[in-house]
């Protein structure tokens, strides 16, 4: 934006938007007809211009309405009066009245006596559409105008409602709750909860009988900085990890899906991340200030990434200045493309995730040269229906990035069955086994829905864990055979290992990993293992 430099902080409201820069000064642009710009005047503008001259040191902006933060620790507001401004409170007492077309006072009411005072001591500030909450020098908040307090009621109230914790050192707000980060570097919500914006595996609001005055975000742990959405929150820690939980009707958490999120997930594909913001129904993360990564609602083109599309995942938004990501994603030398549940009219394709500097965002599926599917980058199955039985078909896989950068295709023949007793295609014969887990007390056995076996790391457990299977042949495969050993945490496959005998005589087979609570070890016991382009391992369990 021309005629902005040194700028240390933005914020928007619905139509207007503010920028800090370095001397204090705070610049304004949008619509005006509330007299959101501050300038006395209800014209617009599509240049900044200048509200405050010098003495500011944070800035918050919501719907219609600024406010301020001066260097001294009192509070100036603008803009459409409501609950999150209380303007009129200026005008008792003999203090100045305050109409909210230039900046003003800021002030607070008090019932016994029925007197107000100007906010002091400020050291923090943040604002929604219907309140606004201030972060005190001693570590204390409090909360002014429209808020659902810890009986679970709708409170309107001039006067400011304060917080029991102390320790907090930094606050955002949402649109009906507020995120503080406290300076141990763990996280704290009030307000409302009932899509699940507390973020410690509940949903629903205090009552009188049992009041909630404040959640304790679950799992969090050196965290830096704190940011929230509409109704959704956010966290960084000092590692550039992004967290998040709540609403995420519209994909703003960067899961891949569309589910409340009770607890805190970690956004796939964000590293070295230094920064993050949340819109009502979006999200964003600043990579070294040089790269945008924004998901969520993006109806009106606000992900800045050259689509109106929607982001369940982290896109990158498109920046004038700064060098574009050309660097595809790569198939890693332990990839493997597995075929599983084949038919006489369908296949399912499993296959190891691809790496990429900035995030893998999705797979691309075809068959026969023509894409048939787009899969999200937290995807690694597709099931193709429809097919021919005892044909042979191409299936193509390739991987994009949030840049839109796309892999090399891998390609793998595969074949459905010729009639219901057929065997897998691809491999060196055909043959059946039951793969069965040895119980162990450091894991919990399972199988996936397409019968894979699985042994699931218990909670507590850590370090590295030998994992043992038995094997038993139904019908014998000639020659030997590869039982499959894969390593996931979170989703993402973390490693691989692979045991080569002739599974009709050796009874079982063991790998060993570095593991964390909650791993998944899937097991997969194949014909053969190979680089050919052309080949494809039958699962043979």
């Amino acid at each position: 934006i021309d005629g902005l430099v040194n700028v240390v902080a933005v914020d928007a409201g619905d139509n207007h938007s503010l920028a800090l820069d370095r001397e204090g000064n705070v610049w304004a642009w949008g619509k005006n007809n509330l007299y959101q710009l501050g300038n006395g005047s209800t014209t617009g503008s599509n240049v900044p211009v200048k509200v405050i001259t010098g003495g500011i040191k944070a800035i918050s902006a919501a719907a219609d309405h600024s406010i301020a933060l001066k260097n001294d620790g009192t509070v100036l507001g603008w803009g459409a009066d409501g609950p999150a401004t209380y303007f009129n409170l200026a005008g008792a007492g003999g203090y100045t009245p305050v109409d909210g077309h230039t900046p003003g006072q800021l002030y607070y009411g008090t019932p016994r006596p029925a007197e107000n005072y100007p906010l002091t001591g400020v050291k923090g500030i943040a604002t929604s559409r219907l309140f606004s909450a201030y972060l005190f020098d001693d570590g204390r908040i409090c909360r002014i105008g429209r808020f659902v307090d810890e009986g679970g009621a709708t409170t309107y109230t001039p006067m400011p409602q304060y917080s029991s914790p102390l320790g907090i050192g930094a606050i955002a707000a949402g649109e009906n709750f507020l995120i503080a980060w406290k300076e141990d570097g763990t996280v704290l919500t009030f307000g409302d909860n009932n899509l699940g914006q507390f973020g410690d595996n509940t949903q629903g609001n205090g009552t009188p009988a049992q009041p909630r005055p404040y959640g304790v975000v679950t799992g969090l742990n050196n965290v830096v900085s704190v940011a929230a959405g509409g109704y959704h929150g956010l966290a960084l820690d000092q590692d550039g990890n992004v967290y998040t939980w709540g609403k995420n009707l519209n994909g703003q958490l960067g899961t891949g899906k569309t589910n409340i999120s009770l607890t805190p997930v970690k956004v796939a594909g964000l590293t070295e991340i230094t920064a993050i913001g949340g819109g009502t129904e979006s999200s964003m993360a600043f990579r070294n200030m040089q790269k945008v990564y924004v998901w969520g609602n993006n109806d009106y083109g606000q992900l800045g990434n050259d689509s109106k599309a929607s982001c369940k995942l982290p896109a990158l938004a498109k920046m004038t200045g700064y060098d574009v990501d050309t660097d595809a994603p790569v198939w890693p030398a332990y990839f493997a493309l597995l075929a599983t549940d084949v038919t006489e009219n369908s296949i399912t394709i499993l296959w190891s995730p691809a790496v990429d500097n900035i995030g893998v965002t999705g797979y691309e599926i075809y068959i026969d040269g023509a894409k048939v599917a787009d899969v999200d980058g937290t995807t690694q199955e597709y099931t193709a229906g429809g097919l021919t039985a005892g044909r042979v078909y191409t299936f193509g896989l390739k991987a994009r990035d949030a840049a839109g950068n796309a892999s090399d295709m891998v390609k793998t023949l595969l074949s459905t069955k010729t009639d219901p007793s057929g065997g897998g295609s691809g491999g060196s014969g055909t043959g059946k086994y039951t793969v069965t887990p040895v119980l162990d007390e450091a894991y919990d056995n399972g199988e996936t829905m397409h019968g894979i076996d699985t042994m699931t790391v218990r909670s507590g457990v850590s370090g590295f864990k030998y994992f043992t299977v038995n094997i038993s042949p139904v019908v014998e495969h000639p020659g030997s055979e590869k039982a499959v050993f894969v390593l996931f945490r979170n989703g993402v496959q973390m490693s691989l290992s692979a045991t080569g005998a002739d599974f009709d005589l050796v009874p079982g087979a063991v790998a060993g990993f570095n593991v964390r609570s909650g791993d998944v070890v899937k097991v997969y016991l194949v014909d053969d293992l190979s680089n050919a382009a052309d080949f494809n391992p039958t699962i043979l369990e």
